[in-house]
């Protein structure tokens, strides 16, 4: 049998990792999963495990920590590499990199149980689909292949390469998804990029049946003591029949408070009752900017503020908090349109107010808009993504300084509105570290109330990423 160890910098549990491991392990491989800072921290876990190949799951912005790492254990140890996740996804040509040897593009698990077999098989690994293969300094670059429809084929996660760890074991909230893909084409998001490179390649949103999701959700349950559920899917309630037969299985045999991401325009009264009848604590949605023109034209969203203050009154009428995800600095805007976010997010009286600065993400529609329009440096590319979205923009605006400054003190004026006069004047202000400070404190009150993750917890959570989070950089 084949031997893959991944690492990461993040303390988190992502779902890729874990989907990989369940289904290479029921094929009779090995998988692993280590944590660290430097290259230094896996030297002896990969002494010890003697893999065939390590591998990176990495955003952009993530990716040069994983290069770098991949360099040294590659020059130490002689390991073949493999790089998935959206950044190899998007920018397969990393491969030309001395530190990688394969990257992987998008969904991996039928691509790297092939590369495994072939591995076991001391086979031909040059023609697997999904994969470019490097092999005596010649890159093979292979097609897509079909996506897999019937999702409740995979087999359930495997968190045990996590659980290790005892902060993550001892989480009370475990993460879940019931779906992949999403139809929307939002200019900001991968989603529109894949379907582009998904096309005639299968039903891009697919659904895992509700019974699958229940199973695997008391399986947890039973088994670690969880006391909150969270879905990450895209947009929860995309289909209303899916949502309402899964809503009633997970009421009667899981009974757990649990967190999910709504779409404006999906959620009508008859849903947010039955989310509410179900133990849902609060909903997380999309509000982006307070002008619709905006959204519409620039973000590729189409609602309306009406749906918005009509769907914040319907989650106030069923008691259901919710957290808005926003954004500043969006190409064109001005500082007023910005300020407009923060007085719609103080309207509906948001529960927990989060805002971004705008960061066009290499490989997105957006991300192509604002290189045409010349309002990112020359030199902008992939390789010079931050990790963070909350550290400065990357766009060449004459107002960038004051959108920094919105960012920085947005939740107080969406909790505070009597302050928005106030913060209007003060964003005038250079940026500066009391404002970052403001910022960081209101993130924190924010995040453990909407997380409900406990001080202690995300004190150690931010200790551990805080340079992630400001926005730190790596050279590869």
């Amino acid at each position: 049998m084949a031997k893959i160890i991944f690492f990461q910098e993040l303390w988190a549990e992502y779902n890729g990792p874990m989907y990989l491991s369940a289904f290479l392990k029921e094929h009779g491989h090995q998988f692993d999963m280590f944590i660290g800072k430097t290259a230094h921290d896996f030297y002896e876990a990969v002494e010890k495990g003697n893999p065939d190949l390590i591998g990176f799951s990495c955003m952009s912005g993530m990716h040069p920590w994983a290069l770098a790492v991949a360099k040294e254990l590659k020059e130490k140890y002689g390991v073949k590499t493999i790089f998935g996740g959206p950044h190899p996804t998007f920018f397969p040509q990393m491969i030309d990199n001395p530190a990688v040897d394969i990257v992987c593009q998008w969904e991996g698990e039928y691509p790297l149980l092939d590369l495994m077999n072939a591995i076991d098989a001391k086979g031909d690994i040059k023609k697997i689909q999904n994969l470019w293969v490097k092999e005596d300094g010649k890159v093979y670059r292979n097609q897509m292949r079909d996506l897999v429809n019937d999702l409740d084929t995979f087999p359930t996660a495997d968190r045990t390469i996590y659980y290790k760890y005892p902060f993550l074991r001892d989480n009370p909230s475990k993460m879940f998804i019931a779906s992949r893909g999403c139809p929307y084409s939002c200019s900001f998001c991968h989603n529109a990029t894949l379907q582009v490179m998904y096309k005639d390649k299968g039903k891009y949103v697919r659904l895992r049946s509700p019974e699958k999701v229940v199973k695997e959700i008391k399986e947890i349950k039973e088994k670690y003591g969880m006391k909150i559920v969270k879905f990450m899917d895209d947009t929860f309630t995309l289909n209303k029949k899916w949502v309402n037969e899964f809503l009633d299985l997970f009421k009667k045999e899981v009974g757990l408070p649990f967190f999910c991401r709504v779409r404006i325009g999906h959620s009508d009264e008859e849903i947010i009752a039955k989310l509410k009848e179900a133990g849902c604590h609060s909903v997380f949605f999309g509000l982006e900017t307070g002008i619709d023109s905006l959204r519409k034209e620039v973000l590729n969203k189409d609602f309306t503020n009406e749906q918005v203050i009509a769907l914040a009154k319907l989650l106030k009428k069923y008691k259901l908090k919710f957290l808005t995800y926003n954004m500043v600095g969006i190409p064109g805007e001005t500082t007023e349109q910005a300020l407009e976010t923060v007085r719609l997010n103080a309207r509906i009286r948001t529960d927990y107010p989060w805002c971004s600065i705008f960061s066009p993400y290499p490989g997105t529609k957006i991300a192509q808009l604002v290189i045409e329009k010349g309002l990112v440096d020359k030199d902008f590319n992939a390789e010079s993504f931050s990790t963070s979205y909350h550290g400065a923009t990357y766009l060449n605006q004459d107002n960038s300084n004051e959108m920094i400054n919105i960012h920085d003190l947005f939740a107080y004026g969406v909790m505070f509105p009597f302050l928005i006069p106030v913060i209007a004047r003060l964003i005038k202000l250079p940026p500066n570290k009391i404002f970052k400070a403001l910022f960081s404190l209101s993130y924190f009150y924010n995040y453990v109330r909407s997380e409900k993750s406990g001080v202690f917890a995300t004190i150690v959570l931010g200790l551990r990423s805080w340079k992630l989070f400001l926005g730190k950089r790596y050279k590869s």
